[in-house]
């Protein structure tokens, strides 16, 4: 056998219940070992439960049969007392579940000889608190130190494009990651639930923050998105409960849902022009968002996208070109409609005021000429100037008793609009109100008669034609 097919081989010491103390030469699915303390007569290295099997060191040279090149796959799986083992210069590779379970493994010294890292090969050794992973390793596997609950810190070596899959999941302790330049790709659940991650530079190299990758990382403060990744992939900071600010480059076209859900720190958010589309949830239940702003690309901001982010306060529509804006969800936690923020918007059919609204601000609708109806919730006490100024398609409108202003020119031009009840609670008509529009004769609330408690402005009813 040539020393390049050598290996340490699946459950290497099967049926060795005798063996007291020996480096065992190889042949095929044997494993070159060197065992101390040595009073070991389990019957597998795979599932040792044995307290004496707590010291490995791997042999490199077994004479005849050349250099160990391969730790092999399941090799010392569930070892729980193994505490420490010493990989020799001449292995290249470590297996799939090479150590997996070994939980009580606090060290492990990889030589630079080693350039994979199979998957699983360190998951669950909870005692593990270091690991150099050294420069030579160009793959680390799915899960590779997934559960390495002790891991404090960890720098990605270069050769390494792609940390993948569950990589460094629940590594509880982890506390600071290095990435080189060379990452292009951070997976699915990467370091999802890395409770102690502070804070993560992510390298100008990357593309791709895949679904979950940071998901439950509660120690998170901030995060800056490097102007070479093109999406944000589903609840990517899902739960990052720490993190007060994010800054999001204009490289990324795609922000996918419950992206940032339930951030509850975060304050203020700035959505970059590439982005067309906010998806569902993407920021739910961010409870101190205060501020957002939203440019002129965007195309939908889906479902559910600011509920529950009870402090919000503003968004901000940087819109030139409107006419593509086809739907709006207004959230329930939005407590105005602010001055022209949907003004020109001339796809927008239909639109639902929730309860949480209080005021519909100044030419917040004008001019959005397909709007055909609008429900305004029992919450709204004022619709100011111009609120639905120009809006020609409109013949729905439903005023809840609660509206006590219409302000000037509020309707004005609204010419598809043929009845409106105005409710017992107004006081206010403003000038020109409803100039333009083609009613039917107006039905007044029912406790209330022309002129009573109504301040109507010059003009108020002016226009109607069919009155």
């Amino acid at each position: 056998m040539s020393s390049a097919e050598l290996v340490v081989g699946d459950r290497p010491l099967l049926n060795n219940e005798e063996m007291v103390s020996k480096a065992i030469p190889g042949a095929e699915a044997l494993a070159f070992l060197s065992i101390k303390p040595v009073n070991c007569s389990c019957a597998s290295t795979s599932g040792c439960e044995r307290e004496d099997l707590r010291v490995v060191s791997i042999l490199e040279d077994y004479g005849p049969f050349g250099q160990l090149d391969r730790v092999e796959n399941l090799a010392f799986t569930d070892c729980s007392f193994l505490v420490c083992v010493t990989i020799p210069n001449s292995v290249w590779a470590i297996g799939r579940h090479a150590f997996k379970g070994c939980c009580s493994l606090a060290s492990v010294t990889i030589p630079n000889s080693v350039q994979e890292i199979g998957p699983l090969a360190f998951h669950g050794c909870r005692s593990l608190a270091s690991v150099t992973i050294p420069d030579s390793v160009h793959s680390i596997g799915k899960s590779a130190f997934c559960g390495c609950s002790s891991l404090t810190s960890v720098t990605i070596p270069g050769p390494v494009t792609d940390i993948l899959e569950n990589t460094f999941q629940d590594c509880s302790s982890l506390e600071s990651v290095t990435m080189p330049n060379s990452v292009t790709w951070i997976d699915e659940s990467a370091f999802r639930d890395c409770s102690s991650l502070a804070s993560v530079p992510i390298p100008n190299s990357v593309e791709f923050i895949a679904g979950r990758a940071f998901c439950g990382c509660s120690s998170l403060t901030s995060v800056t998105i490097p102007n070479s990744v093109l999406e944000i992939g589903e609840s990517a900071f899902q739960d990052c409960s720490s993190l007060s600010s994010v800054t999001i480059p204009n490289s990324v076209v795609y922000i996918d849902d419950g992206a940032f859900r339930g951030c509850s720190l975060l304050i203020i958010v700035t959505i970059p022009e590439s982005v067309k589309r906010i998806r569902p949830s993407v920021f739910r239940d961010c409870s101190s968002l205060s501020s957002v702003t939203i440019p002129d690309s965007l195309r939908e901001i889906a479902d559910s996208a600011f509920r529950g982010c009870s402090s919000f306060t503003s968004m901000t529509i940087l819109f030139q070109d409107r006419s593509v804006l086809a739907s709006v969800v207004i959230e329930d936690s939005v407590p105005e409609v602010s001055a022209a923020s949907l003004a020109d918007c001339s796809s927008l059919t239909s639109v639902s005021i929730p309860n949480c609204v209080r005021k519909i601000g100044q030419s917040a609708f004008q001019d959005c000429s397909s709007l055909e109806s609008v429900t305004i919730a029992n919450s709204v006490t004022v619709i100011e100037e111009s609120a639905f100024r120009g809006c020609s398609s409109l013949a729905n409108v439903i005023i809840r008793n609660s509206v006590t202003v219409i302000g000037d020119n509020a309707f004005r031009g609204c010419s598809s609009l043929t009845s409106m009840t105005i409710p017992d609670s107004a006081t206010r008509i403003g000038k020109d109100a409803f100039a333009g529009c083609n009613f039917e004769p107006i039905c007044r609330g029912a406790g209330q008669e022309a002129g009573e408690s109504l301040n109507a402005g010059a003009g108020g009813l002016y226009l109607c034609t069919t009155m």
